[in-house]
């Protein structure tokens, strides 16, 4: 079979050719660690010292069932969704999966900004922009949540590449004034975020309170 394209006729395998997929990598979590590896070494923390503690130490299972096994899912559930996203690279796309579905042709990309720490923000960490022959960013994002192999695949997608050690917020705002612009709206989720984790610090803190004045 075969298909017609600006006049030259071209066979399916040949398509798959011209469209291969270069680069494809899923979000990482510490140390570079997938999903799924993430998982694993969080359970087995827990569990190799609560198995010792309920060993010991019986009644303690149900200090377990209540204040560990559902804090447990409900980050080991973030972490399944989180790792779901995904940056697939192909010889004329960059397809992104990460706080929504971006398709970018890679013909719009006219610069890649690469920063691998900044001294400034509520991220102190690295940075990757895909930014268009504009000067504005088609793609942003933080750059530690992405393995090593993806950022380099990303640098190569631009027609040209700038990649900084250490970024000031002096030298960003002088250098990148359309990058790093302060984003209310993940401000807001950030401080919801952080008054959440301290409701359900507070309500770990009273149950395990009460189990162990229950059973003294």
């Amino acid at each position: 079979m075969t298909t017609e394209h600006g006049g030259t006729w071209r066979s399916a395998n040949e398509w798959e050719t011209h469209w291969a997929t270069e680069h494809e990598g899923h979000r990482v979590f510490a140390r570079g660690q997938s999903r799924w590896q993430t998982i694993l070494i969080v359970t087995l923390a827990l569990a190799a010292p609560m198995a010792t503690a309920v060993l010991a130490e019986p009644w303690f299972l149900g200090v377990v069932l209540r204040v560990v096994v559902v804090p447990w899912a409900l980050v080991m559930l973030w972490v399944l969704i989180a790792g779901r996203a995904r940056i697939r690279i192909t010889t004329h796309e960059v397809h992104i999966r990460w706080r929504g579905k971006h398709v970018i042709p890679r013909a719009s990309i006219a610069r890649v900004v690469h920063v691998r720490k900044r001294t400034f923000g509520m991220r102190r960490t690295g940075y990757i922009a895909l930014l268009g022959h504009d000067g504005q960013p088609l793609w942003e994002s933080p750059g530690h949540i992405w393995s090593q192999a993806t950022i380099e695949a990303l640098m190569r997608t631009g027609e040209d590449v700038i990649s900084v050690g250490r970024l000031t917020r002096q030298e960003a705002r002088a250098y990148f004034p359309q990058l790093f612009r302060f984003d209310v709206g993940g401000w807001i989720k950030r401080v919801l975020l952080g008054l959440l984790v301290l409701v359900v610090a507070f309500v770990v803190i009273i149950l395990i309170v009460s189990v162990v004045v229950f059973y003294s």
